[in-house]
């Protein structure tokens, strides 16, 4: 595990910071019925909440925000409807296999709230939800499913 955490957080050191961060997240799974469930194979959306803190002025305006989902090892998810996105490292680009984007007009605090809808049952497991903005990394966290 180890191994796996030091070859993450090598990637996201390459990854240039977007100038704001994305922080406070809020992950809920929820069945058809709009409940609450923890169980992977009855979590029909999954709805992400964060807050994008500290936005200087010189970044208020309207960006791309993107959503990935992975599991542990960060493979993307192939159970979600994925597009692919680039988004800007410190000295490249980086391709990414997008959950959700959206256009959100940045300005101070505010809060972000997307969902992800798999196209089958997810497995159990321990997943990574990582947000970029079209100009790099603001934030990640994870979450389990049973």
């Amino acid at each position: 595990m180890t191994e796996v955490n030091t070859g993450l957080n090598r990637r996201l050191t390459q990854i240039a910071p977007a100038g704001f961060t994305a922080d406070n997240f809020t992950i809920a799974a929820t069945k058809r019925n709009d409940k609450l469930t923890s169980k992977a194979s009855r979590a029909d959306v999954i709805n992400v909440t964060f807050d994008l803190s500290d936005v200087p002025e010189d970044y208020g305006r309207t960006h791309e925000i993107y959503l990935v989902i992975t599991d542990f090892n960060g493979t993307p998810v192939k159970k979600v409807p994925l597009s692919e996105a680039t988004v800007k490292t410190s000295d490249s680009v980086l391709n990414i296999q997008v959950a959700d984007k959206k256009k959100v007009k940045v300005a101070g605090d505010q809060v972000v709230k997307m969902t992800i809808s798999p196209e089958e049952d997810l497995e159990p497991g321990s997943y990574n939800l990582v947000v970029y903005a079209d100009n790099g990394f603001l934030g990640a966290t994870g979450f389990q499913l049973r």
